[in-house]
C-alpha cells in the first residue's frame, strides 16, 4: 500500500509467503530481503499470492514467484522468478527463477 518500500527480515533459508489482500493490487516500490535489493538468488524462495486479485500491476523490481490464479498481469519494470496468472499482458524485462522452497502442508496426508 502506498510508495513504502518491503523489507522482508528471516534467516537466509527461510520460505516466506507473503497473502496480499484486495482485487486490484500494485507493486510500486522496491522489495528488500534482509536489508538488501531482492534478487534472483531470492526468487526461489519468496512468494506472493494475490489469492482475490482480478489484476495485479509490478511497477518496480520483482524477484519472487507470483500466484494470482485469477488476474491479469501487467507492469513496466524488470520481474524474476514464477509467474502463475489468468492472463498476462506487457511487461518489463521479464526472468524465470523456479520456486524450489517447501510449503507447509495443512490437513490429512494420503498417498
Amino acid at each position: 500500500q502506498g510508495s513504502n518500500n518491503l523489507d522482508i527480515v528471516l534467516p537466509t533459508g527461510s520460505t516466506v509467503i507473503v497473502n496480499v489482500a484486495g482485487t486490484s493490487d500494485m507493486l510500486q516500490s522496491s522489495i528488500y530481503f534482509n536489508g538488501a535489493t531482492v534478487t534472483d538468488a531470492n526468487a526461489s524462495s519468496i512468494l506472493f499470492n494475490f489469492a482475490t486479485a482480478t489484476t495485479v500491476t509490478i511497477n518496480a523490481q520483482f524477484d519472487a514467484t507470483l500466484l494470482a490464479p485469477y488476474a491479469h498481469l501487467s507492469g513496466g519494470s524488470q520481474m524474476g522468478g514464477t509467474f502463475i496468472a489468468a492472463s498476462v499482458g506487457s511487461t518489463g524485462e521479464v526472468h524465470y527463477d523456479a520456486f524450489t522452497s517447501a510449503l507447509p502442508i495443512t490437513g490429512a496426508c494420503s498417498q
